[in-house]
């Protein structure tokens, strides 16, 4: 079911949008507007929008485009504009956003843990993704992640609340990649 997200803008023309990832906060979305040549952002996947084209005049359709933190506007006239992200987005920690080169399964932090761990992984480029926790008897406990994802610096939370005390495993697929890690749940 599709939800409205146009909380905030002021147009019904848009001819691009560009998409920042947020870490695990979601994603900034930025939409070119051609009745009026603006451009918006949403920092919470398009719950509100403000407008950030402060200096920007373009006066003809333009697409948006984001690269090296630096979003691009280009008209269909030749005109290039280019400005920081970190103009418009708050946080450097979000701006330092590197797309690795390889897949990568972190150690999970902290590790003994009791009752909630924290594993962190890497993708280089948009693949679907399983990371599955798994019991020393290898019986599949929880799948965390099972989803196509885009190329980034991802974490989740796992929570063994309801587990009892021992040694898991928990292993990432993602194409041919296959690597699986040890966790040990102290209670």
């Amino acid at each position: 079911r599709w939800t409205a997200v146009n909380n905030g803008l002021k147009s019904t023309d848009f001819s691009s949008f560009a998409v920042y990832p947020n870490g695990t906060k979601g994603s900034n979305i930025f939409a070119a507007s051609n009745t009026f040549n603006k451009v918006f952002l949403s920092t919470n996947d398009g719950a509100s929008w403000t407008e950030v084209d402060s200096g920007l005049t373009l006066e003809h359709e333009f697409k948006l485009i984001i690269s090296n933190n630096y979003l691009f506007a280009g008209s269909v006239d030749g005109t290039i504009w280019k400005r920081p992200l970190s103009e418009m987005i708050s946080g450097t920690a979000e701006l330092n956003y590197i797309i690795p080169n390889s897949f990568s399964l972190k150690q999970n932090y902290p590790n003994p843990f009791n009752p909630s761990t924290v594993i962190s992984y890497a993708i280089p480029k948009a693949s679907l993704v399983t990371i599955k926790v798994y019991d020393v008897l290898g019986k599949e406990i929880r799948s965390l992640v099972n989803e196509e994802k885009s190329a980034g610096n991802y974490s989740i939370q796992f929570n063994g609340d309801n587990l009892a005390s021992g040694i898991y495993f928990y292993q990432m697929k993602s194409e041919n990649f296959v690597q699986t890690r040890k966790l040990i749940l102290m209670k």
